[in-house]
Protein backbone atom coordinates (compact mmCIF):
# COMPACT_ATOMS: atom_id res chain seq x y z
CA UNK A 1 0.00 0.00 0.00
CA UNK A 2 1.03 3.36 -0.80
CA UNK A 3 2.95 4.87 2.11
CA UNK A 4 1.04 8.00 2.31
CA UNK A 5 -2.38 6.42 1.71
CA UNK A 6 -1.71 4.16 4.36
CA UNK A 7 -1.22 6.53 6.85
CA UNK A 8 -4.39 8.87 6.30
CA UNK A 9 -6.01 5.58 6.22
CA UNK A 10 -4.84 4.70 9.52
CA UNK A 11 -5.62 8.28 11.08
CA UNK A 12 -8.66 7.73 9.28
CA UNK A 13 -9.28 5.19 11.20
CA UNK A 14 -7.55 5.67 14.52
CA UNK A 15 -10.14 9.35 14.24
CA UNK A 16 -13.33 7.26 13.51
CA UNK A 17 -12.61 4.73 16.70
CA UNK A 18 -11.89 7.41 18.67
CA UNK A 19 -14.89 9.55 18.06
CA UNK A 20 -17.28 6.77 18.26
CA UNK A 21 -16.09 5.23 21.54
CA UNK A 22 -15.99 9.11 22.90
CA UNK A 23 -19.46 9.98 21.71
CA UNK A 24 -21.04 6.99 22.79
CA UNK A 25 -19.80 6.37 26.31
CA UNK A 26 -23.39 7.35 27.96
CA UNK A 27 -25.04 4.50 26.28
CA UNK A 28 -23.26 2.65 29.18
CA UNK A 29 -23.83 5.48 31.78
CA UNK A 30 -27.47 4.42 31.20
CA UNK A 31 -27.62 0.69 31.14
CA UNK A 32 -24.86 0.46 34.47
CA UNK A 33 -26.07 4.11 35.84
CA UNK A 34 -26.06 2.22 39.75
CA UNK A 35 -22.59 1.34 39.45
CA UNK A 36 -20.11 3.84 37.77
CA UNK A 37 -17.03 1.07 38.30
CA UNK A 38 -19.19 -1.14 35.81
CA UNK A 39 -20.21 2.11 33.19
CA UNK A 40 -16.28 3.07 33.53
CA UNK A 41 -15.34 -1.05 32.73
CA UNK A 42 -17.99 -1.68 29.88
CA UNK A 43 -16.82 2.15 28.23
CA UNK A 44 -13.51 0.84 27.98
CA UNK A 45 -14.04 -2.51 27.03
CA UNK A 46 -15.90 -1.36 24.05
CA UNK A 47 -12.96 0.66 23.40
CA UNK A 48 -10.60 -1.62 23.56
CA UNK A 49 -12.74 -3.86 21.12
CA UNK A 50 -13.21 -1.15 18.75
CA UNK A 51 -9.23 -0.49 18.62
CA UNK A 52 -8.74 -3.99 17.88
CA UNK A 53 -11.45 -4.12 15.29
CA UNK A 54 -9.57 -1.28 13.93
CA UNK A 55 -6.17 -3.52 13.42
CA UNK A 56 -8.49 -5.87 11.87
CA UNK A 57 -9.62 -3.62 9.19
CA UNK A 58 -6.34 -1.99 8.50
CA UNK A 59 -4.87 -5.71 9.05
CA UNK A 60 -2.27 -4.97 11.53
CA UNK A 61 -2.93 -8.06 13.89
CA UNK A 62 1.09 -8.42 13.58
CA UNK A 63 1.41 -5.22 16.34
CA UNK A 64 0.02 -7.76 18.80
CA UNK A 65 1.97 -10.97 17.64
CA UNK A 66 5.62 -8.70 18.01
CA UNK A 67 7.68 -10.84 21.23
CA UNK A 68 11.16 -10.57 20.74
CA UNK A 69 12.19 -11.14 24.34
CA UNK A 70 15.95 -10.51 23.56
CA UNK A 71 15.06 -7.27 22.55
CA UNK A 72 12.66 -7.01 25.62
CA UNK A 73 15.17 -7.92 27.77
CA UNK A 74 17.86 -5.14 26.55
CA UNK A 75 15.06 -2.38 26.36
CA UNK A 76 12.71 -2.78 29.41
CA UNK A 77 14.94 -0.49 31.36
CA UNK A 78 13.24 2.06 29.34
CA UNK A 79 10.37 1.43 31.31
CA UNK A 80 12.38 2.43 34.94
CA UNK A 81 11.18 6.17 35.04
CA UNK A 82 7.67 4.88 35.05
CA UNK A 83 8.65 3.47 38.66
CA UNK A 84 9.61 6.84 40.49
CA UNK A 85 6.04 7.99 38.82
CA UNK A 86 4.46 4.86 40.59
CA UNK A 87 6.38 5.08 43.64
CA UNK A 88 5.34 8.38 44.05
CA UNK A 89 1.69 8.66 43.45
CA UNK A 90 1.49 5.32 46.02
CA UNK A 91 3.43 7.73 48.23
CA UNK A 92 0.83 10.82 47.80
CA UNK A 93 -2.23 8.43 47.97
CA UNK A 94 -1.05 7.30 51.43
CA UNK A 95 -0.21 10.74 52.83
CA UNK A 96 -3.66 12.32 51.44
CA UNK A 97 -5.52 9.05 54.02
CA UNK A 98 -8.45 9.20 51.39
CA UNK A 99 -9.04 5.42 52.03
CA UNK A 100 -10.65 3.14 49.48
CA UNK A 101 -14.02 2.96 49.50
CA UNK A 102 -14.89 0.78 46.52
CA UNK A 103 -15.70 -2.80 47.61
CA UNK A 104 -13.79 -5.79 46.59
CA UNK A 105 -16.20 -6.24 42.62
CA UNK A 106 -15.73 -2.32 42.18
CA UNK A 107 -12.03 -3.35 42.99
CA UNK A 108 -11.70 -5.57 40.11
CA UNK A 109 -14.08 -4.05 37.41
CA UNK A 110 -11.14 -0.73 38.21
CA UNK A 111 -8.51 -2.87 37.06
CA UNK A 112 -9.99 -4.31 34.73
CA UNK A 113 -11.28 -0.94 33.10
CA UNK A 114 -7.36 0.17 33.31
CA UNK A 115 -6.19 -2.67 31.27
CA UNK A 116 -8.95 -1.95 28.65
CA UNK A 117 -7.50 1.67 28.69
CA UNK A 118 -3.62 0.24 27.95
CA UNK A 119 -4.95 -1.65 25.13
CA UNK A 120 -6.97 1.15 23.27
CA UNK A 121 -4.98 3.46 23.86
CA UNK A 122 -1.64 1.58 23.04
CA UNK A 123 -3.67 -0.24 20.00
CA UNK A 124 -4.66 2.85 18.66
CA UNK A 125 -1.85 5.50 19.10
CA UNK A 126 1.60 3.04 19.20
CA UNK A 127 0.50 -0.15 17.49
CA UNK A 128 -1.42 1.43 14.71
CA UNK A 129 -0.56 5.33 14.00
CA UNK A 130 3.28 5.36 15.44
CA UNK A 131 3.69 2.19 13.01
CA UNK A 132 2.13 4.19 10.08
CA UNK A 133 4.34 7.30 11.08
CA UNK A 134 7.37 4.97 10.98
CA UNK A 135 6.10 3.42 7.27
CA UNK A 136 5.86 6.98 6.38
CA UNK A 137 8.83 8.45 7.46
CA UNK A 138 11.02 5.32 7.08
CA UNK A 139 13.11 3.27 9.82
CA UNK A 140 16.52 3.77 8.25
CA UNK A 141 17.87 6.86 10.47
CA UNK A 142 17.17 7.49 14.23
CA UNK A 143 15.73 11.22 13.08
CA UNK A 144 13.15 9.52 11.10
CA UNK A 145 12.48 7.25 13.99
CA UNK A 146 12.18 9.96 16.61
CA UNK A 147 10.28 12.21 14.10
CA UNK A 148 7.33 9.32 13.96
CA UNK A 149 7.39 8.73 17.76
CA UNK A 150 7.01 12.51 18.23
CA UNK A 151 4.22 13.04 15.65
CA UNK A 152 2.17 9.85 17.39
CA UNK A 153 3.37 11.09 20.95
CA UNK A 154 1.48 14.49 19.72
CA UNK A 155 -1.52 13.27 18.10
CA UNK A 156 -1.83 10.83 21.22
CA UNK A 157 -1.95 14.00 23.60
CA UNK A 158 -3.94 16.38 21.16
CA UNK A 159 -6.81 14.15 21.12
CA UNK A 160 -7.20 14.55 24.81
CA UNK A 161 -8.67 18.00 23.89
CA UNK A 162 -11.59 16.16 23.34
CA UNK A 163 -12.53 15.46 27.02
CA UNK A 164 -13.93 18.83 26.95
CA UNK A 165 -17.18 17.76 26.10
CA UNK A 166 -17.40 15.54 29.30
CA UNK A 167 -19.26 17.08 31.99
CA UNK A 168 -17.84 18.66 34.56
CA UNK A 169 -14.66 18.96 32.30
CA UNK A 170 -13.13 22.57 31.39
CA UNK A 171 -11.89 23.58 28.61
CA UNK A 172 -8.55 24.25 30.52
CA UNK A 173 -8.67 21.65 32.16
CA UNK A 174 -8.29 19.25 29.31
CA UNK A 175 -5.56 21.42 27.59
CA UNK A 176 -3.73 20.97 30.96
CA UNK A 177 -4.48 16.88 30.20
CA UNK A 178 -3.25 17.34 26.45
CA UNK A 179 -0.60 18.72 27.05
CA UNK A 180 0.82 16.29 29.95
CA UNK A 181 -0.81 13.56 27.46
CA UNK A 182 1.77 14.51 24.65
CA UNK A 183 4.93 14.27 26.82
CA UNK A 184 3.64 10.74 27.93
CA UNK A 185 2.81 10.01 24.84
CA UNK A 186 6.25 10.51 23.15
CA UNK A 187 7.50 8.39 26.26
CA UNK A 188 5.72 5.49 25.70
CA UNK A 189 6.21 5.89 22.02
CA UNK A 190 9.97 5.35 22.85
CA UNK A 191 9.83 2.68 25.25
CA UNK A 192 7.55 0.33 22.57
CA UNK A 193 10.47 1.32 19.80
CA UNK A 194 13.23 0.41 22.19
CA UNK A 195 11.65 -2.94 22.90
CA UNK A 196 11.26 -3.92 19.44
CA UNK A 197 7.64 -2.78 19.25
CA UNK A 198 6.57 -4.58 22.36
CA UNK A 199 2.66 -4.03 22.46
CA UNK A 200 1.98 -5.96 25.08
CA UNK A 201 4.67 -4.63 27.31
CA UNK A 202 4.01 -0.80 26.49
CA UNK A 203 -0.03 -1.59 27.56
CA UNK A 204 1.48 -2.54 30.63
CA UNK A 205 3.47 0.02 31.79
CA UNK A 206 0.31 2.69 30.46
CA UNK A 207 -1.88 0.51 32.02
CA UNK A 208 0.32 0.95 35.89
CA UNK A 209 0.84 4.83 35.01
CA UNK A 210 -3.61 5.33 34.53
CA UNK A 211 -4.15 3.26 37.32
CA UNK A 212 -1.96 4.88 40.21
CA UNK A 213 -2.99 8.37 38.67
CA UNK A 214 -6.21 7.59 39.05
CA UNK A 215 -5.86 6.00 42.18
CA UNK A 216 -4.30 9.14 43.82
CA UNK A 217 -7.55 11.15 41.96
CA UNK A 218 -9.82 9.15 44.23
CA UNK A 219 -11.30 6.63 41.76
CA UNK A 220 -11.57 4.22 44.04
CA UNK A 221 -13.45 6.84 46.87
CA UNK A 222 -16.49 7.24 44.88
CA UNK A 223 -14.82 10.09 42.34
CA UNK A 224 -15.99 9.27 38.72
CA UNK A 225 -13.93 9.44 35.94
CA UNK A 226 -15.08 13.11 34.41
CA UNK A 227 -14.28 13.86 38.08
CA UNK A 228 -10.77 12.96 38.16
CA UNK A 229 -9.59 13.96 35.05
CA UNK A 230 -11.08 17.73 36.10
CA UNK A 231 -9.25 17.29 39.95
CA UNK A 232 -5.80 16.32 38.04
CA UNK A 233 -6.00 19.46 35.83
CA UNK A 234 -7.27 21.42 38.71
CA UNK A 235 -4.30 20.02 40.82
CA UNK A 236 -1.91 21.96 38.73
CA UNK A 237 -2.04 24.64 36.13
CA UNK A 238 -0.84 24.88 32.42
CA UNK A 239 2.99 25.89 32.86
CA UNK A 240 3.52 22.74 35.54
CA UNK A 241 2.33 20.30 32.52
CA UNK A 242 4.32 22.04 30.36
CA UNK A 243 6.89 21.54 32.21
CA UNK A 244 6.03 17.44 32.86
CA UNK A 245 5.22 17.24 29.10
CA UNK A 246 9.00 18.67 28.40
CA UNK A 247 10.29 16.37 30.91
CA UNK A 248 8.61 13.02 29.51
CA UNK A 249 9.36 13.82 26.06
CA UNK A 250 13.01 14.87 26.81
CA UNK A 251 13.46 11.10 28.72
CA UNK A 252 11.68 10.19 25.18
CA UNK A 253 14.24 11.51 23.47
CA UNK A 254 16.98 9.79 25.76
CA UNK A 255 15.88 6.98 25.32
CA UNK A 256 15.99 7.10 21.61
CA UNK A 257 19.38 8.12 21.26
CA UNK A 258 21.72 7.50 18.37
CA UNK A 259 23.53 4.38 19.68
CA UNK A 260 20.64 2.31 21.12
CA UNK A 261 18.62 3.09 18.23
CA UNK A 262 20.83 2.30 15.64
CA UNK A 263 21.29 -1.33 16.62
CA UNK A 264 17.45 -1.59 16.11
CA UNK A 265 17.44 -0.02 12.78
CA UNK A 266 16.95 -3.39 10.75
CA UNK A 267 15.21 -5.07 13.23
CA UNK A 268 12.18 -3.56 13.73
CA UNK A 269 10.65 -3.32 10.46
CA UNK A 270 7.01 -2.89 9.92
CA UNK A 271 6.43 -6.31 8.37
CA UNK A 272 4.29 -9.80 9.36
CA UNK A 273 7.78 -11.35 10.09
CA UNK A 274 8.56 -10.87 13.64
CA UNK A 275 10.14 -13.10 16.13
CA UNK A 276 8.08 -14.68 18.59
CA UNK A 277 11.30 -15.94 20.38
Amino acid sequence: MNKKRNLLLTILVVAAVFAINFFTGEIFNGIAKNNKYLADFLIEFKCAALAVLGAVILKKMWIYRRFDTALLKKGWTAALPELYIVLSSIYNFLASRQGISAGPADILLFVLMMICVGVYEETLFRGLLQNAFHEFFGEDTVGHVILAVVCAGVCFGSLHLANTFRPGVSFSDAAIQACSACGAGIYFGAIYFRTGKNLWFVMLVHGIHDTVVFLVQGALSGTDSSAVIAQSSQNTNMISAIIQAAVFAAIGLFLLRKNKVEPLLKKTGNTEDVSCA
